[in-house]
């Protein structure tokens, strides 16, 4: 190819056609340029395709983050049902009269008094983001409604943290009221002058600073829970909508 344009060249020089020499090198600049914008799009069209994959592999990857979410979620929202209904027995039954120190036992063991993290699953989000490579998921519904979603997960996240916190002091003016009598400790305390009645009788006493400080913590443990099984239906649900977005993404 380049033999013949050099041979058309040499042909008009030695004709002395100047007008044509310079039509055909006017011509042949043409099309270098033609081809170098022709190479110019192709190499465009190779890395949008580039970053199309790459958006698409993010998102099957926080797909996958999302629906290990949901499952989470669904687990610790039964555990918050759970133990609001401990919460709410225990809180009944404080009010029962507890004859011996095994009543006494039975009605404490049951109880978690957990502060229980919220963590979900960003490794991919915090990847994109902190790489600058968010921008290459193209849809910006999408992109906006990710973004939403692990906003929200920190908000909720923090302010589970806060009542956390509060459960804990609520729980640090009690514990040694009642932590002896849990099963797990029991073994510690086997000795009959190492427990004594007037270490738990105050749970038949209302009107006692005790047993209103445990009640209040119970309380504030029973709402706790209360709270977190609306935050756990919350991301449940729009982790469960964003999956369905992004297979609708994906499948085009």
């Amino acid at each position: 190819m380049l033999k013949f344009f050099r041979r058309i060249r040499q042909n008009l020089l030695k004709k002395g056609n100047l007008k044509g020499y310079v039509l055909y090198a006017l011509g042949e600049i043409l099309l270098i340029v033609i081809g170098i914008l022709i190479a110019l799009q192709i190499s465009n069209r190779n890395e949008q395709n580039k970053e199309n994959a790459t958006g698409i592999n993010y998102l099957h990857r926080i797909q996958a983050d999302l629906e290990k979410d949901v499952n989470y979620l669904e687990q610790r929202t039964a555990f918050s049902i759970e133990e609001q209904r401990l919460f709410r027995i225990y809180i009944h039954e404080m009010y029962a009269e507890q004859a011996t120190e095994k009543d006494f036992i039975a009605l404490t063991s049951p109880l978690s008094w957990d502060a229980e993290n919220l963590i979900l699953e960003d490794k991919t989000f915090i990847e994109i983001t902190s790489s600058g490579q968010f921008k290459f998921i193209s849809n910006e519904n999408v992109r906006g409604q990710i973004m939403d979603y692990y906003k929200r997960y920190a908000v909720i996240n923090d302010h589970m943290s806060e009542m956390n916190q509060t459960g804990i002091n609520l729980f640090n003016n009690i514990y040694k009221l009642i932590i002896k009598y849990f099963d797990v400790v029991d073994p510690l305390f086997n000795k009959e002058y190492m427990r004594k009645k007037t270490d738990w009788e105050f749970i038949n006493d209302p009107s006692s600073a005790e047993f209103r400080d445990l009640e209040a913590c119970a309380t504030f443990y029973f709402f706790k829970q209360t709270v977190f099984e609306s935050y756990y239906e919350e991301l449940s649900a729009k982790a469960t909508e964003l999956i369905s977005q992004i297979e609708t993404e994906t499948s085009k």
